[in-house]
C-alpha cells in the first residue's frame, strides 16, 4: 500500500549550467529620431559630441562609451558551482542599445567609420579619432585662426560665436583655451569702434570669464547702436572760394568809365594777405578725436572716453577772403582827366 511506503524527501539540485532567477533590470532605449536630431558629419563634431554626451549622461549610460562601466564576467563561481552572471547578459544588451544610438546619430560617412566596431566604447573611440583629429597640424591651424580672427562686417554675436566654436574644437582635441586667452583674442579683433570698451576691460583688476565678456560686449554694442540713432552726426560742409584769375581779363576791352583790375589796386580795408598755409582746404580745420577717430570733437570732450554723451554739432567752416573783383580808383585819377 502507498501508506506503507517509507516517506522519502525529494530534493532537486539544478545543474551548474542553469542560471539562478534573474533580477529585473530596465533596458534603456534611445529613439534617435527625436533625441538625436543632429547627424555627425565632418564639420559638426563639437555639436554632435555635446548632443550625444548629454543624452548618455542623462540616462546614466555614459560609462558604456568611456569604459567606466566595464562588462561584468560571464559566469559567477560560488564554491564548486559555476553559474551564468545575469549582469553580463544585461550589460551586453544595454551596450547594443548604446551602439544603435551612436549609429543612428551618424551620417553616412560616420556610419562607415564605426561599422567595424565591436562595442559602443570601440565605436566612440573610432569616431573621436576620425573627427576630433589630434594631429599637430590641426591644433596649429585652430590656434592660428583664433589668434587672427577679426569682427569685420559681422555682428558682435556672430563674432563671439565664432570664437567660442574655435575654443570648443580645441578643447575637444585636448587643448582647452583658458578665459584669459579668449578675452585677449576677442579684444584684439573687435576693431576701433569698441576702443573705449577695450581700454576699460584691459585696465580691470579682476579678470572676466568669456561668458561675462560676451554679455558685456553685446550690451555695449546695443548702446552704440541706440546712441547713433538718437544722436546722428550732421554732415560737414566746406565752402570753397573761387579765386579771381587775372588771365580772364587778358585781351578784353573795358568801358571808358570803368577800370580793369590791376595789381596796384587794393581792397579798401588794405588787410594784409593771408599766409600761404591758410589757403589749405578748410576740411583740415575740423578737429578729429585722438581717441575714437571721429570728427567734430577732440579727446577732451569725447564721451566715449569719459562716459557721458554729448550731442554732436555740425561745424561749418567758411574761408573769408577779400572780394578781388571789387576795385577802388586811386585818388590821382578823376573822371575829369579823360
Amino acid at each position: 500500500m502507498v501508506s506503507d511506503l517509507p516517506s522519502a524527501k525529494l530534493q532537486f539540485d539544478p545543474p551548474s549550467s542553469m542560471a539562478p532567477p534573474t533580477t529585473s533590470k530596465t533596458l534603456i532605449e534611445f529613439p534617435t529620431s527625436s533625441t538625436l536630431p543632429i547627424k555627425l558629419s565632418a564639420d559638426n563634431y563639437p555639436t554632435w559630441f555635446k548632443q550625444v554626451h548629454r543624452l548618455l549622461v542623462a540616462n546614466d549610460t555614459i560609462g558604456y562609451v568611456t569604459g567606466t562601466t566595464p562588462c561584468p564576467p560571464a559566469t559567477i563561481s560560488t564554491g564548486d558551482a559555476v553559474t551564468t552572471n545575469p549582469d553580463h547578459s544585461h550589460w551586453i544588451r544595454q551596450d547594443h542599445y548604446v551602439y544603435l544610438a551612436l549609429l543612428g546619430s551618424c551620417g553616412p560617412e560616420a556610419q562607415i567609420v564605426m561599422s567595424y566596431a565591436t562595442s559602443s566604447a570601440d565605436a566612440w573611440t573610432r569616431l573621436m579619432k576620425a573627427y576630433a583629429n589630434r594631429s599637430r597640424t590641426r591644433i596649429m591651424s585652430l590656434k592660428e585662426r583664433l589668434a587672427s580672427i577679426t569682427k569685420g562686417n559681422s555682428s558682435i554675436s556672430e563674432y563671439l560665436r565664432s570664437i567660442r566654436f574655435l575654443a570648443d574644437e580645441l578643447a575637444l582635441i585636448g587643448h582647452p583655451v583658458d578665459d584669459l586667452d579668449l578675452d585677449i583674442a576677442t579684444l584684439n579683433g573687435i576693431g576701433p569702434s569698441f576702443r573705449e570698451f577695450n581700454a576699460s576691460i584691459r585696465v580691470r583688476d579682476s579678470p572676466l570669464s568669456f561668458d561675462e565678456l560676451f554679455d558685456k560686449l553685446v550690451d555695449f554694442d546695443t548702446f552704440i547702436q541706440r546712441d547713433d540713432r538718437h544722436h546722428p552726426v550732421a554732415p560737414l560742409t566746406v565752402n570753397h572760394v573761387n579765386r579771381f584769375s587775372s588771365s580772364a581779363t587778358r585781351g578784353k576791352r573795358f568801358p571808358r568809365d570803368s577800370f580793369p583790375p590791376t595789381k596796384t589796386a587794393h581792397p579798401p580795408s588794405r588787410r594784409p594777405s593771408s599766409p600761404p598755409h591758410s589757403r589749405r582746404s578748410s576740411s583740415n580745420m575740423v578737429p578729429t578725436c585722438q581717441y575714437c577717430d571721429r570728427r567734430g570733437h577732440t579727446a577732451k570732450t569725447c564721451y566715449r572716453l569719459y562716459g557721458y554723451p554729448t550731442r554732436p554739432e555740425a561745424h561749418s567752416v567758411t574761408a573769408v577772403t577779400p572780394n578781388e573783383s571789387a576795385w577802388l580808383v586811386d585818388s590821382w585819377c578823376l573822371p575829369s582827366c579823360h
